[in-house]
């Protein structure tokens, strides 16, 4: 071994990162449960409403960019430390402004086939008849 790697080895600043690799590896491990709890109720919240919590949607967006933030530290792409060194990360803006809104299937008749529904138009408001007629008349 040579003397710079030996002085590496030594170095308190190589120690101090393979315990921050060490601390993000649990909690990707941790923050990987989370993800998969949130899936699950977001599918039965689904099924049991129609739509997924909007709550957990904003979540599960900030949760994603954690895991990102801390797959980019442990693979050594960036230096710095996510949560719990630094703030939590915010949720993308794309997440925080359209809710996801999930539209049931198409309606099958007797046969089994899918029948067209098309889409419902916004009628333009009635005028009423008196309004028609001139004020002065």
């Amino acid at each position: 071994m040579d003397n710079q790697s030996s002085s590496r080895l030594k170095s308190k600043s190589t120690w101090e990162k393979f315990l921050y690799l060490l601390l993000f590896a649990i909690c990707f491990n941790v923050a990987e449960v989370v993800l998969w709890a949130i899936t699950i109720i977001q599918f039965v919240a689904t099924i049991a409403t129609g739509s997924p919590l909007r709550q957990l949607q904003v979540f599960g967006s900030s949760l994603s960019e954690y895991l990102k933030q801390v797959a980019n530290f442990l693979t050594a792409a960036e230096d710095e430390k996510p949560f719990p060194v630094n703030a939590w990360p915010a949720p993308t803006k794309q997440d925080m402004e359209e809710p996801v809104i999930i539209t049931p299937a198409p309606a099958a008749d007797d046969q089994g086939e899918i029948k067209k529904v098309a889409p419902k138009k916004k009628e333009a408001p009635k005028k009423n008849a008196d309004e028609d007629k001139d004020p002065e008349s």
